[in-house]
């Protein structure tokens, strides 16, 4: 078996752990590895030395084992000193300490070596922090999109909860006062009922009235004694129904009926339009 020491394909060896070998020698370094366990041992031993120089934040001074043995790769004495020639085997290529540079070359390379091994990894791992980061970014975007939603919601939920609250204190009043309204001539088949209370204001639910002409809007009307009051502006949905609620001042005469008419957009102070809704108070 040879040795580090005398055999100059260990040399080798250490280019074949920092990939800078030459293509025409590794098919003989590689069939010696495949029959030598000592030789794979080193080159493992080699790699393993690379990796802990990558992972070596400062420069040591390495052991006196580690050095023995990179002296004797690269064919130097334990002083430095390097031998005028090396014995070249049979069958093998020729090697000589000129063309690797001694151990100062050897150190060289690892250096380098671990240098590019630790920038490799730094790459990697940069890039999966900006990865990440972009993942992250990605989420917040939908968390907030998904807030703001809820934002959205929960002010459309208070509104309609502080309407239902109003209208059931209207529904609630002691001085309730109701008006069926039926459909005119002009819409047959509407139907609505209003709650009125001096003290909390007015509800309105209407169902099948006719759709609007552009520019047009539905008009109620609280009529007394003197001339129709307008208590507000309405539009009721697809289907022709609504639900209001009208705030209407606590000096507003006790009705005689209520009327519901079609006026221009934003309403009108007296009745202009076609009537289409009519009832008597109770």
């Amino acid at each position: 078996m040879t040795t580090s020491g005398t055999d100059p394909r260990y040399d080798s060896l250490a280019e074949l752990a920092l990939g800078t070998l030459p293509a025409a020698e590794r098919p003989t370094i590689e069939a010696w590895l495949a029959e030598d366990a000592a030789a794979r041992d080193e080159l493992l031993a080699l790699r393993e030395s690379l990796v802990l120089l990558a992972l070596t934040p400062t420069e040591a001074e390495p052991s006196a084992d580690l050095r023995t043995r990179v002296l004797a790769i690269s064919g130097q004495g334990a002083d430095g000193a390097a031998p005028a020639s090396i014995a070249n085997p049979a069958g093998t290529l020729p090697f000589t300490t000129a063309r690797k540079g001694g151990a100062g070359a050897m150190w060289g390379w690892l250096a380098a070596a671990a240098s590019a091994l630790l920038a490799m990894g730094l790459g990697w791992y940069a890039l999966e922090l900006r990865s990440d980061v972009e993942r992250l970014q990605a989420d917040l975007q939908v968390s907030e999109a998904r807030l703001v939603q809820a934002e959205v919601e929960g002010r459309s939920n208070r509104t309609r909860l502080a309407r239902a609250q109003a209208q059931t204190a209207i529904l609630s009043a002691d001085d309730l006062r109701r008006v069926d309204l039926v459909g005119q001539p002009g819409a047959p088949q509407a139907v609505a009922r209003a709650f009125w209370s001096r003290a909390r204001g007015l509800v309105l639910t209407t169902t099948r009235l006719p759709a609007l002409p552009a520019g047009r809007t539905y008009q109620l009307w609280v009529l007394t004694s003197g001339a129709p009051i307008s208590a507000g502006v309405f539009r009721p949905d697809d289907s022709g129904g609504s639900s209001m609620l009208f705030d209407t001042p606590v000096s507003l005469p006790a009705p005689d009926g209520m009327a519901v008419s079609i006026e221009p957009e934003g309403g009108v102070p007296a009745p202009t339009g076609e009537i289409v809704l009519m009832g008597k108070a109770d």
